[in-house]
Order: C-alpha cells, then structure tokens, then sequence
C-alpha cells in the first residue's frame, strides 16, 4: 500500500481473524501546535480537506472552548446547518460514483455538478443578510428542489418525502421505484443475491458522549494510543450515519432484530439523504438542536464534537500564551476500523460461497463505512 491509507486481509472459512493496518496520518494535527487559534482555524479545512466544513467547525468550537468562551447561537446554528449540507454531499458522492458500480445494470450518468455546488451555493444562500429573508429562502428551496430531484431520479427511485413515510424496506418495491436509482437496484440486487444477511454484526454502536466524559477516558488512557486506536468502556464502537438513524422506522426494520448488514447501511444513508431538506429546516428555524457539543474541559483546554458524515469528529485543543499547545483529532475512521472494530467483526462473518463473492460483500461493506481515504482489500 503506497501513501497514506488502510489495508484490510480478510480470510473466510479459515478461522483467521480480519487483519486491518493503517497508515494514516493520525496525529496530523500536531502541525497545529505552536500555532494561533486564527492559524489554525484557516489551516484545519485544508489539512483535513474530506469533509473539511465540519473540521472548521470543529477546530472553530474547541478553540474557542479552551479559551472559555461559547460562540454565539446563530453561528452555532449556521455551523450545524453547513456540517448537514456537506453530509448530504458526501453521502450523495458516494450513492453516485460509487455504489452503482455493485449494481448488475447501468446507471444514468450522474449529476455531477451539484456535487459542486452543493455546500458553496448553500453557504451563499444561508448567510444571506436577514434583511433579505425572502430572497435567502427562495434561494435555498431552488437549491433543495434541485437537490431532491437529483435523489428522486438517481437515489431513491421516489421522492424524499415518500421515501420518509416507508416503514419497512420492503415497501420501496411496492412503490415501483424508477428503475435507474441506485438504492432499490441496489437492495434488489442484495435480495437476488442471497446477500440481505451479509456482513450482517450486532451492533455495538457509539453512545452520545458529552466533552466531559470523552475527557475522562483520555485522561484514563494514554493520550496518543486513544488517537490512534479509540475505545469506549473496553470495545470499539462504531460511529456512522446507521448509529445516527437507527431509531428511524425504515432503518430499524431493515436491521432486522439488532444486526447490522449491508441493507441497513445503505438504507440509513439514503435515510439521511432523504431528511436533509428538513433536517436543515428544523435547524434554522431553531426547532432542534444544533447538535455541535463544546466545552471547556480542563484549564485552557477545549473540546468538540461534531456529527460528520462518516460519524462523530472530535477535536481537542490545549492553548498557552495565546498559541497551541497540544492538539487532536479523532476522526470516525478510528472507531470503524479499528482492528477490533465493526469492520473487522462484520468482514468476519464473510460466508465461504466463493472468493468473488465474498470479495464482493466486502467490498461494498468497507465502500458503505467509507474511510476517507485510499484503501486496499485483499480476500483470500
């Protein structure tokens, strides 16, 4: 494996444990330190360029909470409006380029302008001059109907809304989905397949942790290995748009009972797609949460949690004389593939019914959990 990324051994029917090694530039973040919070502020979307509004957010949060202060609600809410949008785009990303390539038929070229255009259009739409409420929410409903039309055409097969009243999976194909979307040609696929059980693990998902306790466990472990390989009360759990959605009618049915396979992800994905327009909605209007949780917790030391795309983002940040003193990120990725992980524990459970297709399953599992970066898979 050349540059940064995750090689991941698989070895089904062997009684072999899945072997995941990463090189990732974990403590990347120590580039920080020394640093001005203004510093380090611009620089963190360009280091951590994949999803890099919610690594602004992020950095934005915990400096601001190691120097005891709390940024003002309305930022607060932009901020949580923003990191939703960028989810919405990294979801659709994927549902576009890459999961038509499991899909035994050929898929419209996808609308990969919007991609573009997504969060930047939305920025511009949102912080627009209240003065100007009318114009911003015409803007960002033209933004949404586009939006919603590409899910329609491409990803659902029916509109956001239909696809939000849907209590089971089995219902999309009563509904007569447009044959070209990629999510029920995709769950056919899996269901002709024999594969509805694949990778399927029990879940063992990431609790919602507040600064304060995820403190307590950094201070109960070396700092720099729960970087590296982050636990919770002795497991790797997992943190992902299925920990975020599992309790939506749709995705808990498609859990079957508690266990967690290839279904279930796809649908909490196009779950979280669906609810973006509203998700947004609600946050703007003031009707949720923002959802970002800061706080100082320690003396001039800072903390953040941001629900990213691929799962919970934290930063921690400890300031001294007015510049970084030590700095870090803990990012999604390092509770997913862990070595003791969801992936390794899923990748597991791969049948022996043949090298091809086991090389298949895994391909779409690690596809589904997404680790951000360059990855090799080898099943032998």
């Amino acid at each position: 494996m050349t540059g940064a990324g995750i090689s991941i051994e698989c070895f089904p029917g062997r009684n072999r444990p899945v072997e995941i090694r990463s090189n990732r530039a974990v403590h990347a973040a120590r580039v920080f330190e020394g640093k001005t919070p203004n510093e380090v502020e611009q620089l963190a979307p360009l280091l951590f360029s994949v999803c890099g509004r919610a690594q602004a957010v992020a950095a934005q949060h915990a400096l601001a909470a190691a120097d005891g202060l709390t940024l003002p609600a309305d930022q607060a809410v932009l901020h949580a409006a923003l990191v939703r949008i960028e989810t919405a785009r990294e979801h659709l990303m994927r549902a576009l380029l890459d999961w038509p390539r499991f899909v035994v038929r050929d898929m419209p070229d996808p609308e990969l302008a919007l991609l573009g255009a997504l969060l930047p259009d939305a920025e511009a739409a949102l912080c627009e001059a209240r003065e100007n409420e009318a114009g911003r929410r015409a803007a960002l409903a033209a933004l949404f109907d586009r939006f919603d039309a590409v899910l329609t055409r491409d990803v659902l097969g029916i509109s956001p809304a239909d696809w939000l009243s849907l209590s089971a999976p089995e219902d999309l194909f009563t509904r007569e989905p447009a044959s070209t979307a990629v999510v029920p040609a995709l769950l056919r696929y899996l269901e002709a397949a024999g594969l509805t059980a694949g990778c399927a693990v029990e879940s063992d998902f990431l609790p919602t942790l507040s600064c304060a306790s995820l403190e307590a466990a950094l201070c109960d472990t070396p700092a720099e290995r729960f970087v590296e390989l982050p636990e919770w009360q002795g497991r790797a759990r997992e943190t992902s748009p299925l920990s975020r959605q599992r309790n939506v009618p749709i995705v808990a049915a498609a859990m079957r009972q508690g266990a967690a396979g290839l279904p279930a992800r796809i649908v909490a994905a196009a779950t979280e797609l669906a609810a973006t327009r509203r998700d947004v909605s609600a946050v703007m209007g003031g009707a949720v949460e923002p959802g970002i949780r800061s706080a100082n917790v320690g003396a001039d030391t800072g903390m953040a949690l941001v629900a990213a795309a691929r799962g919970c983002l934290v930063h921690r940040a400890e300031l001294e004389g007015g510049v970084v003193r030590r700095y870090s990120v803990i990012a999604p990725t390092e509770w997913n593939f862990h070595p003791r992980g969801v992936v390794s524990r899923a990748l597991g459970q791969l049948s022996t019914a043949g090298r091809e297709a086991a090389h298949h399953q895994a391909d779409l599992f690690v596809t589904l959990l997404d680790p951000c970066v360059a990855y090799s898979l080898e099943v032998h």
